[in-house]
Parts: C-alpha cells; sequence; structure tokens
C-alpha cells in the first residue's frame, strides 16, 4: 500500500516577514489510523544503524551554496541534542529580509524522515491565528474544536478541542514538549490517547513560540511547527523534535531496548546532477511555490500494521525568495570570519553561544575557544566563586573572583567579611577562636567579648584586659593603664610594697614609718654583724 504525502510550504509576506511548513508529529497519521508511526527510507523492521543519504542535484541553480547548510542540517539531526532559545534574531549574519536557508532545510528534512507537523499549520484549513493548535484531526464533527483554554495560550494543555482527534506523541503525564524526562523513548513513556495527560489537562501541548514563557523555555519552537520568519535563525532541535525521532527508533514494536531498534545516520553523499540518494535536495521552481518535501510512503508488516516507511523523498526549494545560505559551520571549533569564538559545541551559557558569539560578561580565546567569566565585573559567573567589582586581593575576593580563606562573601556584587568561627582573623573581626559561640571571650560574631583579651590566630582569649580599669580575673589591681612604677604593673599585679584597692585601682606607696622601721631593722643587722666580727678578732690575737 502507497500514500503520497507532499508537504507544501506555504509562504505569506507581512513586514518581511515568512510562514512556512514545520513539523512534529508522524507522516501518514490519519483520524481513522492516529497511532501510525512513519520511520525513514531503508527501515525494514531490522534493528541497528540506519543510514539515509543525503544528495544535492546539481541540475538547479544555488548547488554549491547549499552545501554547508546541508551539511549543518545533517549533523544536527544525527546529534539529537535538545536545545532552548532556539530562535534568534539579528545574530549569525541573517539579514532581515532574507530567510535562512539552513533552517528551512532542517525542517524540510525532518518531513523527509517521517515527521510531520507538530501544530495544525496551513494544511489544515483554520485561521492563521489558529494554526498552532496541536496537530490533530477534526473528529466526527468534520469541525476543529478551538479554544485556549483558562490560561488564554494556544497549544497548552488546557486547550479545549471537543472531539478533535489528537495526532501528537507526549511525554506520559508531563505533557511538556520542551523537555524530554523520561530515560526512554517508546511507548512505555510516550503516548497519543488524552488518557494518559497529567489531572486537570484536556489536550496535547506542542512548543510553539508564544507558550514557551509559560514553559520557562522563552524564545523556543519546534523545528518541525510551521512559522519561520526573515531574519530568523533556527538551526537547533527542540524536545517536541527529537523526541519524535526517538520514538520512531524504538522500532515496530515501539518499546526501546529490543532487536528491531534502529539508530538513524544522516549521511551527506555529495552532488550530483543525477543523484540517486534516499532524500535529494534541489532548486526547482516547477516543483515548489517556495520548499517542500515530496515523500512517499509504505506500510511495513501486514495489513493491521500501524508502521510505515519513507520509500522516496526528495526537497524543492524556489528561487524566487532572498534567501541567506550560510558558509560556516558553528561548533567545529574552527574560528571562522563571522564567529566571535567557537568552543566546539552549540549549547548556551558556556560563553560561547550556540550561533558562536561570546556571551555578555564573558570573553573567550584561542581556537578552539576557551572562555572565561569576566572577573571584576560585579556580575556572578557560573566559575566564579565572588565577584566584588573589583580584582584587588586581600578583601575576600581574590583578583581571579574566588573566595580568600577565612572570608564568606554573599549577593551581586558580592559583599565579603570573615568567616566567623574558621579560625582566622580577618576584615571586621578581632578574634575568631574557631567556634561561634558566645561567652568565651570571644563571640559569635567574632568580636572580643567586654572584659576579655583575645591574641593569636586562632584567637586565645582571657578573662580581664589589663589597665581598663576593672580588676578581672588573676589580675590583683587595675588602675586603668598599664605603666610600671607607679604600683600596678603593666600586667595588673600589685608592685612590691604597694597597697591597691578600688575600680579602677587606686595604688598607695610604702609609708614612712614602715621605710624607718625597715631602715633601723637593717642598720641594727649590720652594727650586731660588725660586734661579732670584732669580738672573734680579738680572741685570736689572744
Amino acid at each position: 500500500m502507497r500514500s503520497g504525502v507532499r508537504s507544501v510550504a506555504l509562504l505569506l509576506f507581512a513586514a518581511l516577514s515568512a510562514t512556512m511548513a514545520h513539523a512534529g508529529a508522524f507522516l501518514s497519521a490519519t483520524e481513522s489510523a492516529p497511532d501510525r508511526v512513519t520511520h525513514p527510507s531503508g527501515y525494514d523492521g531490522t534493528g541497528g544503524a540506519l543510514i539515509v543519504d543525503v544528495c544535492i542535484d546539481t541540475n538547479g541553480p544555488n548547488a554549491a551554496q547549499m552545501e554547508r547548510s546541508l551539511q549543518n542540517a545533517i549533523d544536527t539531526w544525527n546529534r539529537k541534542e535538545v536545545h532552548s532559545v532556539n530562535l534568534v534574531f539579528g545574530s549569525g549574519g541573517v539579514p532581515i529580509g532574507t530567510i535562512d536557508f539552513e533552517s528551512v532545510l532542517l525542517h524540510e528534512i525532518g518531513h523527509c524522515i517521517g515527521l510531520s507537523h507538530a501544530n495544525l499549520a496551513s494544511e489544515s484549513g483554520v485561521p492563521t491565528a489558529d494554526q498552532d493548535y496541536a496537530k490533530s484531526a477534526n473528529g466526527p464533527s468534520n469541525v476543529f474544536d478551538l479554544a485556549p483554554g483558562s490560561d488564554g495560550l494556544t497549544a497548552t494543555g488546557d486547550d479545549q478541542r471537543g472531539d478533535d482527534v489528537n495526532l501528537l506523541w507526549y511525554e506520559k503525564g508531563v505533557n511538556n514538549p520542551y523537555v524530554i524526562n523520561a530515560s526512554v523513548v517508546d511507548s512505555t513513556t510516550y503516548a497519543r490517547s488524552l488518557a494518559n495527560l497529567p489531572p486537570g489537562e484536556s489536550f496535547a501541548a506542542t512548543a510553539e513560540r508564544m507558550n514557551g514563557s509559560s514553559f520557562g523555555t522563552p524564545f523556543t519552537e519546534a523545528v518541525m511547527n510551521q512559522g519561520t520568519r526573515s531574519g530568523e535563525e533556527q538551526r537547533l532541535l527542540t524536545a517536541d523534535d527529537v523526541s519524535a525521532v526517538r520514538y520512531a527508533e524504538s522500532g515496530i514494536d515501539s518499546l526501546a531496548g529490543t532487536s528491531d531498534d534502529y539508530t538513524l545516520q544522516l549521511n551527506y553523499a555529495g552532488s550530483s546532477s543525477s543523484p540517486s540518494c534516499d532524500i535529494n535536495v534541489a532548486f526547482d521552481d516547477v516543483q515548489t511555490g517556495f520548499a517542500v518535501c515530496q515523500a512517499t510512503t509504505q506500510r511495513i508488516g501486514g495489513f493491521f500494521s500501524t508502521h510505515y516507511r519513507v520509500t522516496a523523498a526528495e526537497i524543492f526549494f524556489n528561487t524566487g525568495f532572498s534567501w541567506f545560505f550560510n558558509d560556516e559551520t558553528c561548533g567545529n571549533m574552527i574560528l571562522e570570519p563571522s564567529e566571535g569564538c567557537d568552543d566546539g559545541n552549540v549549547d548556551r551559557g558556556d560563553g560561547c553561544s550556540q550561533t558562536c558569539e561570546v556571551e555578555t560578561n564573558w570573553v573567550c580565546v584561542g581556537e578552539p575557544s576557551v572562555c572565561d567569566w569576566i572577573c571584576g565585573d560585579g556580575l556572578l559567573g557560573a566559575t566564579e566563586q565572588c565577584d566584588d567589582g573589583g580584582v584587588v586581593a586581600g578583601d575576600g575576593c581574590s583578583a581571579t573572583c574566588e573566595t580568600e580563606p577565612g572570608w564568606g562573601c554573599l549577593g551581586v556584587p558580592s559583599v565579603c567579611a570573615g568567616a566567623c568561627g574558621d579560625g582566622a582573623v580577618v576584615g571586621g573581626e578581632t578574634c575568631d577562636d574557631g567556634g561561634v559561640v558566645a561567652g568565651d571571650g570571644c563571640d559569635a560574631t567574632c568580636q572580643v567579648e567586654s572584659g576579655w583579651s583575645c591574641a593569636g590566630v586562632p584567637s586565645v582569649c582571657t578573662v580581664g584586659v589589663c589597665g581598663d580599669g576593672v580588676v578581672e580575673g588573676a589580675e590583683t589591681c587595675d588602675d586603668g593603664g598599664t605603666a610600671p612604677g607607679d604600683g600596678c604593673d603593666a600586667t595588673c599585679q600589685v608592685e612590691s610594697g604597694w597597697s591597691c584597692a578600688g575600680e579602677p585601682s587606686s595604688c598607695a606607696p610604702p609609708t614612712v614609718s614602715t621605710l624607718g622601721f625597715a631602715v633601723r631593722l637593717a642598720l641594727g643587722m649590720l652594727l650586731g654583724a660588725i660586734g661579732i666580727g670584732w669580738q672573734r678578732f680579738r680572741a685570736r690575737r689572744a
């Protein structure tokens, strides 16, 4: 059994914008057979690597200009990476008034490997404003039921779709087209039936550009949704795109990890005037008014099988538009003329963006690019422990934006203070005994407590501060000073012969009477010694 599928992209200009067909669910699915899954050319139910050759037909114009974009698009589908923020404006050299060839080609290849639109799109016949609702058939009523639900947003889980038959596969219990939470994508984790929706939801959601923010993913749309504008770049896949391919890869039994699983691998097979690849790409104004994948499908298995494969596919473009041909490859680790960096990937948030531009507050050098957050700008980057707006060491945040030993830094820009309790006396600390318990001389904020003195690292604290006028601990006096010779010495001990009392201590020197007695006692002892000595001398003479 054969069924012809022709994906025609309609172009509507409004303020130099283009609307065209993009894809998502599966070709061959219909209202009467909604569970059909279409596989790429060559799949016959046998597992393993499935190689699909893609060629450029040189019979038409622009053959040489297409080559780099085709290689890039092939690599994107082969990686099957999920990305967010895949709508880029004013970047990558795509001028307003031109249409990015690579973005459209990425979509058309999706059709040619078996994917259909994830949204109603133009072929549904509904008004343009309603074409972003999730892919469906119009049900027994033969009229699409279209209402956005309480959130007022099209293509979210609360859409009210009446008897419309859902054709979009979604993750069970999740219904978020911007993420893949499941470790495998197959019939155990994904469903088409609405019975597997999360509680309170009524229809499958699709990754439509206007509802991305409600899922926490703005500026993101499934490549296979309809709608790419002039001056716009959309060269990265989303979860909605990747999940459809991975579901098909689970094979005829729709169970991952079994013998009929395959891994899709697109292969660029070059250019020829008589190409015979699985997918051929050419410019031919006779075949399309804008861009199209003409695909033929065939059932795999018996009459009741719900699995199909593409048997032939050709992509055509019309020359009547201002196409932008990308001649560079972001992510190949080669710094090409219009690139600000190339770190070998197309990820965001690592300094070099998905379009190979240096991201804000980063600096990138070398080939491949090595990117570091700018230290000293007061913004806390992914690789920084702190950033206080400067690059001076010794204030808690080092010249390389690392928290210095003994400090703690918080906020943007960072405010650094001594880390009380680590045993190091830094910043505004007057002590740090390695703890944050009050009553031991060094309080919970690392300040010396009243009546204590602390010294050393970590701090050792003793009761009594000599010179503060308060007699504490081992002090026998404290006259408010630490000068010796005034009765209370530098360690707050009463000096010999003195007497001290009160707080602050008042010290009295030895009295006169006491002094006279001491002198007389000493003189008597001296005279006695002299007398004893004289007597002994006389005795020896006799």
